[in-house]
């Protein structure tokens, strides 16, 4: 499922307009508006969007090359070659 397709199942789930939802996400509806006709969101409000679907945030923030996926929130999510935040924390770490 697309991204905006969760954000517009959500947000009606929620009984938001797309303003009251740009409101909330601190951004403006122009902003969602140009994502319902194709455009890409900036990195800012990407974050926010996918935060507010209730995604954990070491799952948002992929890291390149960060090793092998071991926290069990996200095995078998990353793409190959990717691991959340926190898998690639404990790599560098330990």
């Amino acid at each position: 499922m697309r991204l905006l397709a969760l954000v517009d199942q959500r947000r009606a789930q929620l009984g938001l307009s797309q303003q009251l939802l740009a409101v909330s996400l601190g951004t403006s509806a122009s902003a969602l508006k140009r994502m319902s006709r194709g455009g890409a969101p900036d990195a800012h409000l990407l974050l926010r969007l996918l935060l507010w679907l209730g995604w954990a945030p070491e799952l948002v923030l992929l890291v390149e090359g960060g090793g092998e996926p071991t926290c069990g929130s996200c095995r078998g999510f990353p793409p190959a070659g990717f691991s959340c935040i926190r898998c690639a924390a404990v790599g560098v770490w330990s």
